[in-house]
């Protein structure tokens, strides 16, 4: 425990920060936090031009769906399950909730897997820097190193 005095001579104890920072940016609440609000806000924008551009595929023919629109609908549902786990991911770290955390990372962590398998690699890196933050996050959470009560101690930023 380490001691802080003011000037009225009143002395607290502080606990020492004992969380990561993340990509030495900020603790792994806050990246979670900014991570899924950026993800929330591009898998909405990419659902919207799915849905446009699927609907512009058919074109009014509803009798023949060919394998394009096909694989627009499948992407589609993907973007909703990536939006649906960032958003429990956002909730899980605003609420300190582990499960959450855990459905987010896991999401991530496939995603990552899955587009590193199949060569994607820009988009197998931005799902680690996706997942990373929400696997420190969770693990911290379940440590008990961050919650509600010491979230003072663990915060960090560098902006």
């Amino acid at each position: 425990m380490a001691r802080s005095g003011s000037s009225d001579g009143y002395v607290a104890e502080t606990t020492p920060k004992q969380g990561h920072v993340v990509f030495f940016l900020c603790d792994s609440r806050r990246a979670v936090i900014f991570l899924d609000t950026f993800a929330v806000i591009f898998y909405l924008i990419c659902i919207a031009f799915y849905g446009w551009q699927t609907a512009i595929d058919f074109q009014g023919d509803f009798n023949g769906v060919d394998s394009i629109t096909d694989n627009h609908w499948i992407v589609i549902a993907f973007l909703f399950v990536g939006l649906l786990c960032a958003s429990l991911g956002l909730s899980g770290a605003r609420n300190y909730n582990q499960c959450f955390s855990f459905t987010a990372s896991l999401w991530y962590g496939l995603s990552f897997l899955m587009n590193f398998f199949t060569m994607n690699i820009p988009n197998a890196i931005l799902m680690f820097v996706l997942a990373y933050p929400h696997i420190v996050f969770y693990y911290e959470v379940k440590e008990g190193t961050m919650s509600g009560e010491n979230y003072q101690n663990e915060v960090y930023c560098c902006v």
